[in-house]
């Protein structure tokens, strides 16, 4: 294992679904303010 492989791992895990769930929600908020007339 490398110095940095648990830390970086455990950043990943954390920073990951962060992102994704960031996303999501921009998409959304972006898709209803496509909808407004």
């Amino acid at each position: 294992m490398t110095r940095y492989g648990l830390r970086a791992r455990v950043i990943t895990l954390t920073l990951a679904p962060t992102l994704i769930v960031g996303r999501a929600i921009e998409r959304l908020f972006h898709f209803k303010s496509l909808q407004r007339p």
